[in-house]
């Protein structure tokens, strides 16, 4: 079985990221998962752009089209990957849902604001359509055996966090308010301690304490012109996780006595490192799709958990302003 899909929207996350892979050993990017995976046949893109429409046919010998329409006239696609910037993520769904394909799959965040979000997860039920959003660390194998060791209680009882990110929170920030809330739970509290700057017309860097179940996450922003930083630290009552190098690297670390100090507990110098596969986490959100239109399998990151992970982005934005930066 080969499910029909298309791109829309020919930037970074839909066909940038990895155009310079030769092969599958880097799938970061909807047009190269659709490619590689055996159960999709990528079938056509769409771009406003000449340059990068262009750029996808010869890539992957396919045709790219400069509307939506175009598109449906020529292909009729299955699955759609929806990667226009965000404030055009609601208009064009809009658009694509009409069409009632069997699902799509839109970047994160869902939308701009929460009735966006609601409007779309409200037309994708009304046209039957499957709605996954691009919450990519759900499905990633690394954060799977993380939260599985969570579960059992191996790691011990969690109790605070410190996640650092840039490049604003609803861009970046709302990857690791959906992580937190997958890996603990819905968030209960929301506490805004530092507004920050604005970061683009509709994004800024506020610092937050939001907890997720019983763990407190501190949210703090650095500043993305001077690197990316997309890190984050969780205590136990039993030793640490590291999930740093923005996910590649996840490592554990369990407590010990001091060697030379009788009743000091300090963490081990060694550590254990859970396997990821992050250089490839587009082929593993494909695999979900693919999985849930063949066998009816539940996806792991839908417009309702998007919407969630939004509303609580909101409240984290809430006493920002877009106007005058703030340090």
């Amino acid at each position: 079985m080969k499910f029909a899909a298309a791109v829309i929207g020919l930037g970074n996350i839909g066909q940038g990221f990895d155009y310079d892979c030769p092969d599958s050993s880097r799938v970061l990017t909807h047009a190269a998962a659709f490619h590689y995976h055996s159960g999709f046949e990528l079938v056509g893109g769409v771009d406003p752009d000449f340059t990068v429409r262009r750029r996808f046919t010869m890539k992957y010998g396919k045709p790219a089209f400069a509307s939506i329409a175009e598109l449906w006239i020529a292909c009729s696609p299955d699955v759609v990957a929806l990667c226009t910037p965000t404030p055009l993520h609601h208009p064009t769904f809009c658009e694509v849902v009409a069409h009632k394909p069997k699902a799509i799959i839109c970047e994160k965040p869902l939308a701009v604001i929460p009735a966006e979000g609601k409007a779309m997860i409200e037309a994708a039920d009304s046209a039957g359509s499957l709605l996954v959003v691009n919450y990519m660390r759900r499905f990633e194998p690394g954060v799977l055996e993380l939260k599985r060791r969570i579960q059992t209680g191996s790691l011990g009882t969690f109790y605070k966090g410190v996640q650092w990110y840039t490049k604003g929170v609803l861009t970046n920030g709302s990857h690791f308010v959906d992580l937190l809330s997958f890996l603990f739970g819905p968030a209960s509290r929301v506490q805004v301690l530092q507004t920050g700057r604005p970061f683009a017309e509709f994004d800024c860097e506020p610092d937050v304490l939001v907890r997720f179940g019983d763990v407190d996450v501190y949210f703090l922003a650095a500043r993305e012109e001077c690197f990316s930083m997309r890190d984050l630290w969780l205590i136990s009552d039993k030793g640490d996780v590291r999930y740093t190098a923005a996910g590649e690297i996840i490592e554990l670390r369990n407590t010990q006595q001091h060697p030379q100090l009788s009743g000091y507990t300090i963490l081990a110098e060694s550590s254990e490192r859970i396997k990821t596969d992050l250089g490839r986490y587009q082929l593993h959100v494909a695999q979900a799709i693919f999985d849930a239109l063949s066998t009816g399998s539940p996806v792991a990151s839908t417009g309702i958990t998007a919407l969630s992970t939004m509303e609580v982005v909101q409240q984290m934005m809430a006493h920002s302003t877009f106007e005058v930066a703030h340090d």
